[in-house]
């Protein structure tokens, strides 16, 4: 409307030599054209060919004036507006009729020529304010869906994703390995960015006064949701071989899963969970370095943990059980083909006897990361030595404080106590996680420290790639 008033006003200082034809124009240019947006499919017109519509009707201002001058020199003297209509009475109404009609025809022309200038479709050019009235008014029914292509493949967010999470050490790289080895899902590499986009997304919110300025530029949560749904899409997409099923392994981003959800509608989460004590160790003795966790502070790193995981199961259970598979990494090593059966049908993919053996496919079907403390260890079979690598090794005050420091472990080990036991009692010292199913029974007896498994694992090294070995 501003600029509506900008061009009515420079219309004045152009033609004041005649007062009434001036309003007449003026007015009609400063009305008709919004009621020609409908004619451009929605569109505003852009402020060059606002420009150029503004010049022609100049010009036709000026031949108008022309043929006044020309057939009514009265009309062109500095009267006043009623002396001048009193003119065009004299001379006929047919007259006026034509002053009026050919400005709106030209105007109507000029539309059409600005709707083929924009290629003739209602689909581009569109400015952001009608896109988010459109976008306000559908969101309203249903997600909108954004679309893209690589090569021949054609994504969107509603695309049935995979996101694999929890907390560092607790199994995340195996399952991920194991689901790489399906024929129809690839995951690939931990991207380590995914999880940082998010936290920054969530700095934004949390900080007030940063929030403001955004919404104040017009960067609001539609636009922010639509930039990072399709940075998330872009990653998981191009970031390794395409597949009927696309997953992503990141831990952290269990910490999000509410927000994920709501960007992919049709995504499923894997929630990686495993006794603290053991994760906590693992993680000190690997020197897996994390934000916030001091590595020679034992207590800290245990209390840590479990406020860490208390935020993902939060997240896990507010979107749901059809949404959110908790996997316990203790019975995914004892008992592999059973749970792994439950997470595939949870997740909708045929069963493949590949996810049992994933050992086979590295460095071929599986890419691993040297960058990941796990790839020395997912190359091995399934083994159960490091369910219970940790006791022994905390001091004895910790032990004693252990319900207080790490209240999550009590937690956890309450919720299923059919499957877990109390394998995750704080007070117990020495954890029973239960027995090894026939499969990795059968499984560990065939490799573990014979010859063979020696040479195999050599085998399989060697014919890895070269970025995918430890250094």
């Amino acid at each position: 409307m501003k600029m509506h008033s900008q061009i009515f006003d420079n219309f004045s200082f152009a033609t004041k030599r005649v007062n009434f034809l001036d309003l007449m124009t003026g007015w009609m240019f400063h009305f008709i054209v919004p009621f020609l947006q409908p004619l451009l499919c929605g569109k505003i017109v852009k402020q060059q060919n606002l420009q150029l519509a503004h010049h022609q009707l100049l010009r036709l201002h000026f031949a108008l004036l022309l043929l006044i001058e020309k057939f009514c020199p009265a009309a062109t003297t500095t009267t006043t507006t009623t002396a001048f209509g009193e003119v065009w009475m004299r001379r006929g109404l047919h007259r006026l009729f034509l002053l009026i009609a050919l400005p709106v025809g030209l105007l109507c022309f000029l539309a059409y020529q600005l709707l083929l200038d924009s290629g003739g479709s209602c689909m581009q050019s569109v400015v952001p304010s009608t896109l988010k009235i459109v976008d306000s008014i559908s969101s309203s029914t249903s997600q909108i869906e954004r679309s893209s292509t690589f090569g021949n493949f054609s994504y969107d967010n509603t695309l049935p994703l995979i996101f694999i999470g929890g907390f560092p050490r607790s199994g995340t790289t195996l399952i991920r390995a194991m689901l790489d080895a399906h024929p129809d899902i690839r995951c690939g590499e931990e991207t380590r960015l995914l999880p940082r986009i998010l936290g920054m997304r969530a700095h934004w919110k949390n900080e007030k006064v940063e929030w403001r300025r955004l919404i104040e530029a017009g960067v609001d949560d539609e636009v922010i949701d639509a930039a990072v749904s399709a940075f998330i899409m872009e990653v998981i997409v191009r970031h390794g071989p395409l597949a009927p099923r696309l997953c992503d392994k990141d831990p952290f981003l269990m910490k999000f899963a509410v927000y994920l959800s709501e960007l992919f509608p049709n995504a499923k989460f894997v929630f990686m969970i495993r006794d603290g004590r053991a994760a906590v160790h693992s993680m000190i003795t690997r020197r897996v370095t994390i934000g916030g966790f001091d590595l020679t502070d034992i207590r800290q790193c245990l209390s840590k943990w479990s406020l860490s995981v208390a935020q993902m199961y939060n997240e896990c259970y507010n979107i749901g059980a059809r949404r959110c598979f908790p996997m316990y990494y203790e019975q995914l090593v004892l008992n592999p083909e059973k749970w792994l059966r439950e997470l595939l049908a949870f997740l909708e993919v045929p069963w493949s006897d590949h996810v049992l053996n994933h050992e086979k496919y590295i460095g071929r079907e599986i890419s691993l990361s040297k960058s990941e403390r796990s790839t020395d260890q997912v190359m091995k079979p399934v083994y159960t030595s490091s369910l219970d690598s940790w006791v022994g090794k905390f001091p004895e005050d910790i032990l004693k404080d252990m319900p207080k420091i790490a209240p999550m472990l009590d937690f956890l080990g309450s919720i299923f106590p059919f499957i877990i036991f109390s394998s995750y009692d704080p007070k117990v010292y020495k954890p029973d996680y239960g027995k090894a199913g026939e499969f990795i029974t059968r499984k560990l007896n065939l490799f573990n420290g014979t010859e063979s498994f020696k040479q195999w694992l050599k085998k399989v090294i060697d014919g890895m790639k070269p970025a995918a070995v430890k250094s």
